[in-house]
């Protein structure tokens, strides 16, 4: 097998990002999950990373938990897949209140290439009232019933409720 020196000089970059990342987070993985993404836009906004999986994507200075959503579309957006499953609608509706609290900050950011070019925030409320609305189908008479290979309820938040119901944020550099 031959390895240009283009490959070469990739692997070598990458190889210094992860040992970039692992010292700065204490994290070896920074590819699933968006946390890359996660990390750059926490380091460009004034966030705290958070490294855990099931807990905030990151935290302000105010010590609120921030989701955070990243895209590299050419529109900005944001998919909230892999909620939860609950028989009864209410129950999912109680663990949206719980997962997202009401100081939740969501985030919505869009990359071109590296570079961070576009963010919105939207509040909380905001944000369950689309997911709630956008997972009433999963639901006949309040009971679950999906039957999908994955039967998690997702919602996508897309750009003209961003634009809308957001706020832009400036991004400083």
């Amino acid at each position: 097998m031959c390895i240009t020196k283009k490959e070469v000089d990739f692997l070598t970059k990458a190889e210094e990002l992860a040992t970039a990342f692992k010292e700065l987070t204490g994290s070896s993985d920074m590819v699933n999950y968006g946390r890359l993404t996660e990390v750059i836009t926490s380091i460009l906004l004034g966030l705290v990373w958070n490294s855990g999986f099931k807990s905030k994507d990151a935290t302000d200075k105010n010590g609120n938990p921030v989701e955070l959503k990243s895209t590299t579309t050419s529109r900005i957006n944001g998919t909230y897949n892999g909620l939860s499953v609950y028989e009864n609608r209410d129950d999912f509706i109680e663990y949206l209140k719980n997962k997202f609290p009401d100081n939740t900050r969501h985030i919505f950011t869009r990359y071109e290439g590296g570079d961070l070019v576009e963010a919105y925030e939207m509040k909380n409320s905001d944000v369950l009232d689309i997911i709630i609305r956008k997972t009433a189908k999963d639901w006949t008479d309040g009971k679950h019933c999906v039957n999908r290979k994955d039967p998690r309820a997702g919602a996508k938040v897309c750009m003209t409720e961003i634009k809308k119901l957001g706020k832009k944020l400036e991004l400083h550099r």
